[in-house]
């Protein structure tokens, strides 16, 4: 009789675990977890974003004599093939969290966005992610030909990267470059889950043959 009770007990154990294992599973799908390859740094030129979004000419991005450069558009993880998970549930953008944003952002509200679409699977806290994206920003190297620009410059999507490589003693696989109407949209740099350059997997690169780089309003 205690034989059977005891399969009993056993069995009804067995039955409870296995709802509990798959709420844990979920809840680690949700939370993001670090289901990822490495890190995409997109940094964004903003005298393009400018020029082809002239209803932004009131933002703090584009209005004139702020003369912002490359600015940072997110930090994304991605897979060695391609996009990253995206959108996964987590807490909301505290204003701390903002505020270490806007110190590489434009504004607040793209932080916000980039936060609830990316940031939230990277398996980090608001706090942590926006911090890594501040340290990440400063350790790339722009290349002073892109710094100060007073006029248009006329180049190709190869000579941006080695640019980029040349200037920060890497390979030039770390760095991608995507453009849009013939003008430098991004310079996008890859980052391992420690933050340090490494090369890229499969990401979108500028097919244009020539582009030209805007000089900042």
């Amino acid at each position: 009789m205690k034989s059977k009770s005891l399969r009993v007990v056993v069995i009804l154990l067995l039955c409870l675990s296995v709802p509990l294992a798959v709420v844990a599973k979920k809840k680690k799908h949700q939370s993001g977890g670090k289901s990822f390859d490495y890190y995409l740094l997109s940094l964004s030129w903003a005298p393009d974003f400018c020029d082809l979004n002239p209803q932004k000419s009131g933002s703090n991005e584009c209005s004139s004599g702020n003369k912002f450069g490359l600015v940072v558009h997110g930090m994304w993880p991605q897979f060695e093939s391609g996009l990253g998970p995206m959108s996964c549930s987590g807490p909301s953008l505290d204003s701390d969290s903002k505020k270490i944003a806007t110190q590489v952002m434009p504004d607040a509200g793209l932080a916000q966005h980039e936060w609830e679409k990316h940031g939230t699977c990277s398996g980090l806290s608001a706090h942590d992610y926006f911090t890594h994206i501040v340290t990440a920003f400063h350790s790339v190297k722009i290349p002073s030909e892109y710094q100060n620009l007073s006029q248009t410059i006329n180049t190709t999507p190869q000579n941006v990267v080695q640019d980029f490589a040349k200037a920060n003693n890497v390979s030039p696989d770390v760095f991608r470059v995507t453009c849009r109407s013939q003008e430098l949209q991004e310079v996008d740099v890859c980052l391992d889950k420690n933050f340090q350059f490494r090369a890229c997997g499969k990401v979108q690169s500028c097919t244009s043959r020539n582009i030209k780089i805007l000089p900042p309003r």
